[in-house]
């Protein structure tokens, strides 16, 4: 089910090529929450 819900997603990013745009914020907001999560988890560890 998980390959299947990641090979839809592929091919979602590719029938949208055209619309790069939306799919290059969509990353960035992936980005952007992974970096904050990292942030979080260095803070309560103690190394900020």
């Amino acid at each position: 089910m998980n390959r299947l819900g990641v090979g839809a997603r592929c091919s979602q990013l590719r029938s949208a090529c055209p619309f790069r745009g939306s799919a290059l914020n969509e990353w960035m907001v992936t980005y952007q929450v992974l970096v904050w999560l990292v942030a979080v988890l260095l803070s309560v560890s103690g190394w900020i």
